[in-house]
């Protein structure tokens, strides 16, 4: 009788465990979904750079990603030199970085608070708003390039001409939305409730 208790309860915690496991490949496939096609991450719309601990950096470099040190922080550029025709040449062997990451959007997909669905149909808003950010500026391509044509906008925005003001507004109010979006649905908050970049 004792044996056949244990058996059961055994029996029992090895379907849990079972079913665990085949719930967080589901959840990680159902969020590694929308990673695919993506790549806001790896093509510099989210980050200038990413930041590599001390412990990934072998692995990073053997890679094939050249690595950059200012100030003590290791870090690799942005866009990603391995994400070539919007996916990663490198998928199978991506740095343990690239593997741990996640943005706020996969992360609450996996945690079941948005569905593949509507995060898919973000992703697409963010790359309609970061076409017309860089119709209005060309020259916006990365979250850097971004920051930089928007503060030197700003700048000079009281000496342009008439004519050339309304082009400046597109480009301000265009990379503007841009990066209100992209804090609101993929970039994690700071403790102090600003937006991470």
């Amino acid at each position: 009788m004792i044996r056949a208790d244990r058996r059961w309860r055994m029996r029992k915690t090895w379907r849990g465990q079972r079913r665990n496991r085949h719930q967080a490949v589901k959840r990680e496939s159902s969020g590694n979904s929308i990673c695919v096609g993506c790549g806001l991450c790896c093509d510099g719309t989210l980050h200038p750079q990413t930041n590599v601990a001390a412990d990934e950096i072998e692995a990073t470099r053997s890679a094939g990603l050249p690595l950059q040190e200012n100030e003590g922080t290791v870090t690799f550029r942005q866009p990603c030199p391995m994400f070539l025709g919007n996916c990663c040449s490198i998928y199978s062997m991506r740095p343990p970085v690239c593997r741990r990451y996640r943005c706020a959007l996969l992360k609450n997909v996996e945690a079941g608070r948005i569905s593949s669905k509507l995060a898919r149909e973000k992703i697409a808003t963010a790359k309609a708003l970061l076409a017309a950010a860089k119709a209005s500026a060309p020259e916006a391509r990365t979250s850097a390039d971004r920051a930089q044509i928007w503060s030197d906008l700003k700048a000079r925005y009281a000496e342009l001409p008439e004519s050339n003001r309304l082009v400046a507004a597109r480009g301000l109010l265009d990379i503007a939305a841009l990066k209100s979006f992209l804090d609101r649905w993929f970039r994690e908050k700071k403790s102090d409730g600003s937006p991470g970049v």
